[in-house]
C-alpha cells in the first residue's frame, strides 16, 4: 500500500511538473500581438508580425519553438515589453524563416542564448541580440559611427564555445568608412561577440585601391586579431609575395592597414609593410638596378632603407658594369621612379669618376633616364669632382640616357649670366682664401696641412679629430669642414664623421 502511494505521488508529481512546460500556442501568439500594438514604430511592428507568421506556417521545428518560447519569457523578465524591445530577436528569426540562416546557425543561436542572457542585465541583452543580428542578418560586424566591419562573402556559422562566437570561413573581412576601405580575402576565424575581437587565420591583402596590381605586390597573412572598434590593424610575420626579385625565399615582415581619410588617398600610408630583414639583395628594382635593403611599403610608395641609420647602396648597370653608385638612408620608388633627395654618388665613366656628397637623385624608367640635381644648401653646393680631368665641376644636373654614349652638364640657371665653371684641383683663388681666414693667428688651410703632416701624410681623418687638433667643438669643426667641401679643399662624408 505504501509502495503504491509512492509511485501514485511520484506520477502526479511528474505530471504537474509537465504541466507547468507546456505552453498555449495561441496563448502565446495572442501575448505577442499585445506587445506589438504597445510599439509606435511600424518597422518594429512588420518585423513581429511577420514572425507571427513564420511562426503560424511552421517554420520552426518543435524544439526550435521550445526554445523560442522559453527565450521570449526569459525577455519578458528582463523587461522587453513592445515590438521595439524584441525588433532584432525576430529579424533574426524572420531571417532564418526566409531560408536565408542556415539550421545549425539557428540551433546553437537559441540553444546558447537561453543560458547566455540569463547572466546578462537589459541593456547587455540588446545588445547581445542586436550584434547577433547585425552579424547574421546583414553580415555587419561592428556598426560605428564614422567606420563599420562587414563580411561581403563567405560562410557564417554561430556556435557557442563557453562564450557566443561567430565563425567565417573563406570569408571577404572589410572595413569601410565614407571615403576608405580596406579589405582581407579568403580568411577564416571568428568573432568574439563579448569583446568584439576578429580572431583570424590566413588571407590575403593587396594594394589595388593604388592601382597595384596582386601579382605584382600582395601579402598573405598568418593568424592575426583585430579589435572591431578600430579602423586600424597590424598583423607580425605577414609574408610579402610580388613581382620583386631577390634572393630571400621569403620576405617576411609587418604588415599594417588603415582607412585613410583623405578622399583622393594622396599621401595615403595605408596599406603598409616593413621587412625584418635590411639585407635583402633586390635584382632590377628597374632593369639594371639593384640594391640591398630593408623594404617598406606606405601606400602606393615603395622605400629602401637601412635599419641602425646606416646607407642603402644603390648600383646602376650600364652593359653589365656598374656605372652609378649612390648612397643615401633612404630611396623611394613610386609611379615607376626612383628618388632620393640627398645621395653619395660617384659616377663611373671609362677612365674618370665623377664624385659628388649631396645629389638629388631621380630615375624615371619610362624614359630610361637618370637625372642629378645638386642642392643649394649645405653640402650640395660643393663641386662635383672628376678624378681621371683633376677638375672641379661647378653644375646645377647632371643628365644620362640609358645606353646613351654622352652623360650632358647643365646649368639651369642663365648662362649669360651664370656660365659653367670647371676649376683644376691645383686652381688658386686669394679671395677664396681669405674667405675662409678666421680670427686665428694661422689660417685654418694651413692647420689642416700640419695635421696631415703630424700624421705622416695620412688623408683620412674624423671630425672628433679636427676639433680636438683645431680646439673647436664639434659644431664649428662641422662648419669649417663644411665650408672647406663647398670651396673643393676636402672630401667631406656627413654620414662617417
Amino acid at each position: 500500500m505504501r509502495l503504491y502511494s509512492l509511485i501514485l505521488l511520484f506520477i502526479c508529481s511528474n505530471s504537474f511538473i509537465f504541466a507547468q512546460d507546456t505552453w498555449d500556442r495561441q496563448d502565446f501568439i495572442s501575448s505577442i500581438r499585445e506587445e506589438i500594438n504597445k510599439s509606435d514604430y511600424p518597422k518594429h511592428r512588420r518585423e513581429s508580425s511577420q514572425f507571427i507568421r513564420y511562426f503560424n506556417d511552421s517554420s520552426y521545428d518543435e524544439g526550435q519553438e521550445e526554445y523560442i518560447y522559453q527565450l521570449v519569457q526569459l525577455l519578458r523578465k528582463k523587461r522587453f515589453n513592445d515590438a521595439s524591445d524584441y525588433y532584432h530577436f525576430y529579424q533574426l528569426l524572420n531571417h532564418y524563416g526566409a531560408a536565408k540562416l542556415n539550421d545549425e546557425s539557428m540551433d546553437n543561436f537559441l540553444a546558447a542564448s537561453v543560458g547566455h542572457i540569463k547572466r546578462l542585465r537589459h541593456k547587455s541583452t540588446k545588445q547581445y541580440l542586436n550584434y547577433c543580428s547585425n552579424a547574421l542578418v546583414d553580415s555587419i560586424l561592428h556598426l560605428g559611427q564614422s567606420f563599420s566591419w562587414k563580411l561581403g562573402e563567405g560562410d557564417i556559422y554561430f556556435k557557442y564555445d563557453s562564450i557566443p562566437k561567430i565563425f567565417v570561413e573563406n570569408g571577404l573581412l572589410y572595413c569601410y568608412s565614407r571615403v576608405d576601405t580596406m579589405s582581407i580575402e579568403m580568411t577564416q576565424g571568428y568573432v568574439d561577440l563579448q569583446d568584439h575581437q576578429w580572431l583570424g587565420k590566413g588571407g590575403t591583402c593587396t594594394w589595388e585601391k593604388h592601382n597595384i596590381r596582386e601579382d605584382s605586390l600582395r601579402v598573405e597573412l598568418p593568424s592575426y586579431n583585430i579589435d572591431f572598434r578600430k579602423q586600424y590593424f597590424e598583423v607580425n610575420n605577414a609574408l610579402l609575395i610580388g613581382a620583386l626579385d631577390v634572393e630571400e625565399d621569403q620576405i617576411v615582415g609587418k604588415y599594417y592597414n588603415g582607412l585613410n581619410s583623405n578622399p583622393n588617398r594622396k599621401g595615403a600610408i595605408y596599406p603598409g609593410f616593413i621587412s625584418k630583414s635590411d639585407s635583402i639583395y633586390f635584382h632590377n628594382l628597374f632593369k639594371d638596378i639593384d640594391a640591398q635593403a630593408c623594404i617598406e611599403v606606405r601606400g602606393k610608395r615603395l622605400y629602401l632603407f637601412a635599419k641602425g641609420n646606416r646607407d642603402v647602396l644603390i648600383n646602376f648597370y650600364h652593359k653589365n658594369r656598374p656605372f652609378v653608385k649612390a648612397k643615401t638612408k633612404r630611396f623611394r620608388i613610386e609611379d615607376g621612379r626612383l628618388l632620393t633627395e640627398n645621395s653619395s654618388v660617384k659616377i663611373l665613366w671609362n677612365q674618370d669618376s665623377i664624385v659628388h656628397p649631396q645629389l638629388k637623385l631621380i630615375y624615371t624608367d619610362s624614359l630610361k633616364s637618370l637625372r642629378f640635381d645638386r642642392n643649394k644648401e649645405n653640402l650640395g653646393l660643393s663641386p662635383l669632382r672628376s678624378s681621371f680631368h683633376q677638375l672641379d665641376c661647378y653644375f646645377d644636373r647632371i643628365e644620362w640616357v640609358k645606353d646613351s654614349a654622352a652623360i650632358y652638364f647643365v646649368n639651369d640657371r642663365n648662362p649669360a649670366r651664370n656660365p659653367a665653371l670647371l676649376e683644376s684641383f691645383n686652381f688658386y683663388n686669394e679671395q677664396r682664401y681669405l674667405d675662409v681666414a678666421t680670427m686665428d693667428s694661422r689660417h685654418p688651410a694651413f692647420i689642416l696641412r700640419t695635421l696631415r703632416r703630424e700624421y705622416k701624410g695620412q688623408r683620412n681623418f674624423l671630425l672628433s679629430d679636427i676639433a680636438l687638433y683645431y680646439n673647436y667643438s664639434i659644431e664649428d669643426a662641422d662648419r669649417l669642414m663644411s665650408n672647406f667641401a663647398i670651396l673643393g679643399f676636402v672630401d667631406y662624408d656627413l654620414d662617417n664623421q
